[in-house]
């Protein structure tokens, strides 16, 4: 699938036979986003079609910068979690370890209380680039 600014198009064909048939996947990349569009058919079953994004990373020296830049405090946390950094951001947002997002904020501490224990990312936008770092929610 090609998005074209207003409409999802097809482009590839079957790459499966029956009784399952996946279409194939279209990848595009946008401005450091990468779209992940596919829709997927089983036993000839009208099909759902998934659309998947991820910001790609093209400097690790800048990403590296953003992570030394902050620290998440305390970690393990179990209510909330507060970042401290010196620099402005543009955004906080927290992650699964999948890459789904699970919220984004602009505040430096973040209620983390209806998340179940786990490992997550922290992602945080800077004028920079980004930067990621893990924490633990007990």
């Amino acid at each position: 699938m090609y998005y074209n600014g207003t409409n999802w198009l097809p482009v590839g064909g079957s790459i499966g036979v029956s009784p399952e048939e996946i279409t194939a996947p279209t990848i595009v990349l946008d401005n450091n986003t990468l779209y992940v569009a596919f829709i997927d058919t089983v036993n000839f079953n009208p099909g759902k079609l998934s659309v998947m994004s991820y910001d790609v990373v093209t400097d690790m020296k800048k990403t590296e910068a953003v992570n030394n830049s902050f620290e998440i405090y305390p970690n393990p946390a179990t209510n909330t979690i507060g970042v401290e950094i010196e620099q402005d951001f543009e955004f906080i947002a927290i992650l699964e370890m999948n890459g789904k997002l699970l919220k984004t904020t602009t505040s430096k501490n973040i209620k983390i209380d209806d998340l179940p224990g786990g490992v997550y990312l922290l992602q945080i936008k800077t004028n920079e680039g980004f930067g990621y770092k893990r924490f633990v929610k007990k």
